[in-house]
């Protein structure tokens, strides 16, 4: 974890982080000894990418424990969620977990902020020189633009869907490495990974049960 001040900068995604807490979930049940789960990613115990992937999920605080990982509560709601918004919900849970994540929430009425407002926001926050803050910028702006929709969805937690609008009008719009989805006045913007692809798809097939519904 890179650190700015006293605050800590997850150097891996959100998105990833949690791709490998679905896998502790659904096949090791959302607990296992640090060697069950590297067995079952076809990897070292003791190398490094390994640990920085355990790295990864400790700094979402989506797992703890050393021996035996354990998923969080939040992070077992992402990693095996009963419905798309529960993911959701979870997933920015996840994401106000990270302290400086969590002071840069309110400051902004767009997201991903622009750089300059970030370095200035940065500088606020952490009270560290310009000279520090332009070393982690790009890795913090990495960050933000992953968690840019979630942060945006407010306080709300969750999805609002109209039921005025229809299947015709929803769309996922593929614009490497993005997904997008329109539905009315909603839009949802998440990295193009499996788990966010099959997201995408529960939301469109929960939309098509509402049309028919009307």
């Amino acid at each position: 974890m890179l650190m700015i001040g006293d605050y800590g900068i997850p150097e891996r995604s959100l998105s990833h982080c949690v791709e490998v807490a679905e896998q502790l979930g659904k096949k090791l049940g959302g607990t296992a000894p640090r060697v069950a789960l590297a067995r079952m990613l076809g990897m070292s115990e003791r190398g490094g990418a390994f640990a920085a992937k355990i790295a990864g999920m400790r700094s979402w605080h989506i797992v703890h424990g050393r021996g035996t990982l354990r998923l969080t509560t939040a992070g077992q709601k992402a990693a095996m969620p009963r419905s798309v918004t529960e993911k959701t919900q979870a997933m920015r849970d996840l994401a106000l977990s990270v302290p400086i994540v969590g002071q840069l929430a309110g400051r902004f009425a767009s997201w991903p902020p622009e750089p300059v407002d970030l370095e200035l926001a940065l500088e606020d926050i952490t009270g560290e020189d310009i000279a520090s803050i332009r070393s982690v910028l790009k890795s913090v702006s990495r960050v933000l633009e992953e968690l840019g929709q979630l942060i945006s969805l407010g306080s709300q937690h969750e999805l609002k869907e109209s039921s005025t609008v229809g299947i015709e009008a929803s769309r996922i719009i593929d614009r490497d490495p993005w997904i997008e989805i329109s539905l009315g006045n909603t839009r949802i913007s998440m990295p193009e990974t499996a788990a966010n692809l099959e997201a995408a798809i529960l939301v469109l097939r929960a939309r098509a049960g509402n049309v028919t519904r009307l």
